[in-house]
């Protein structure tokens, strides 16, 4: 049989963590084994990185898994809210708590603001001649 490698993170977990498990179980079989393991809620709802809505738990794990396995992520919530305030400019946007930083970072600078600032805060200085 086929095992997947499940690198897994959530609230209350400290550190990514790893698991391999049958890839014919079902993210209802996953889910129930970690919630096991730390403790957690089974109202927990489990998300697949960068997707935004809680993963089918019904579906084959082997059906999401890519090369290196699958990266899932642990949470009571469905969105996180992330505030942005800068140049006393403040934005908010709700995010799937697998939002990755980097997702988070391509948004996170409204476009008014790209027009002074490249990313990682260098100002953008005149074109002088």
């Amino acid at each position: 049989m086929d095992h997947v490698n499940i690198f897994y993170q959530g609230e209350g977990i400290a550190d990514i963590e790893h698991l391999e498990i049958d890839s014919d179980d079902t993210f209802a079989a996953l889910k129930t084994t970690l919630c096991g393991k730390h403790g957690l809620s089974t109202e927990t709802l489990v998300f697949i990185e960068d997707n935004d809505e809680p993963v089918d738990e019904s579906a084959s794990v082997r059906g999401c898994a890519g090369a290196a396995g699958v990266k899932v992520h642990l949470h009571r919530c469905r969105h996180v809210k992330v505030t942005v305030t800068f140049n006393n400019e403040t934005v908010e946007e709700a995010f799937a708590p697998s939002a990755t930083i980097a997702r988070i970072k391509r948004w996170a600078p409204p476009q008014s603001w790209h027009a002074r600032w490249h990313p990682g805060g260098v100002r953008r200085l005149p074109n002088c001649l």
